[in-house]
């Protein structure tokens, strides 16, 4: 995922299940984005409205509160899936919400060549089921719109897929310092097929929490201190489903 010169023509998205995803896991990555971003654009589309707990209309307000603090150009909740882990997200679903999300906000932006998606990896990152089935849903959807070329496009634009790594060491995952020498590692000797983005910028990640201040209670303002994903993401391509 080469974010060093993006151009106009670049379109980078990242698929969240639950409003408070992106800055739970994925702000190392999108205040890279915000610092080098230039004129490119990164867009955020969260398939529920977090409503578990009843609170769906203020989560999808805070979620867009965060989007524009962390720099992020257009935000969707299309909340067409329950915020509930013992649901089970179809991928069919899940690819055409995209698909509606994409071709409606396409059609009226059609100047992007290139579209990057992110999201989870088959981890989920935190094991939450919705995250696993968002990530499934998104590997089908670039799987579904893979041609016989080799490559994947949507409405003639060349597309990508990431997914973002889960630390399954609750050491590491926790205590930042213990994440320094792969840090290095990435910087010194960078395996094909990853990259990896990381912030210092704590104040900024805290700020981007607490405006979803619904679910800014005391284990997640522990999790911004501490979590890895607070400071550094680390990516890999996602590969494309066989056809059987």
């Amino acid at each position: 995922m080469d974010t060093s010169s993006p151009s106009s023509s670049s379109l980078y998205i990242l698929v969240i299940a639950h409003p408070d995803d992106e800055c739970m896991f994925f702000l190392p990555t999108l205040l890279h984005f915000r610092s080098v971003m230039g004129s490119a654009q990164v867009w955020v589309v969260c398939l529920s409205n977090g409503n578990y707990e009843g609170k769906g209309s203020l989560r999808e307000m805070e979620l867009k509160t965060a989007c524009r603090i962390v720099g992020v150009h257009k935000c969707f909740c299309v909340n067409v899936l329950p915020d509930d882990p013992r649901a089970t997200w179809p991928a069919t679903t899940i690819s055409r919400a995209l698909d509606a999300v994409l071709l409606e906000t396409l059609q009226q932006d059609d100047h992007f060549s290139s579209l990057t998606l992110l999201t989870f990896d088959q981890g989920g990152v935190s094991g939450h089921s919705n995250h696993v089935d968002t990530y499934r849903g998104v590997q089908y959807w670039l799987s579904h719109h893979h041609d016989h070329t080799n490559t994947t496009t949507f409405q003639n634009k060349l597309v990508t897929g990431w997914k973002l790594a889960t630390v399954s060491n609750i050491l590491v995952k926790y205590i930042p310092i213990l994440w320094l020498p792969c840090i290095l590692y990435f910087h010194l000797f960078t395996p094909a097929g990853w990259c990896l983005y990381w912030t210092s910028s704590i104040r900024l990640v805290w700020r981007a929490m607490a405006a979803h201040s619904s679910q800014f209670v005391w284990y997640r303002r522990l999790s911004v201190v501490f979590s890895q994903y607070s400071y550094s993401n680390a990516w890999s391509e996602i590969q494309i489903l066989k056809e059987e």
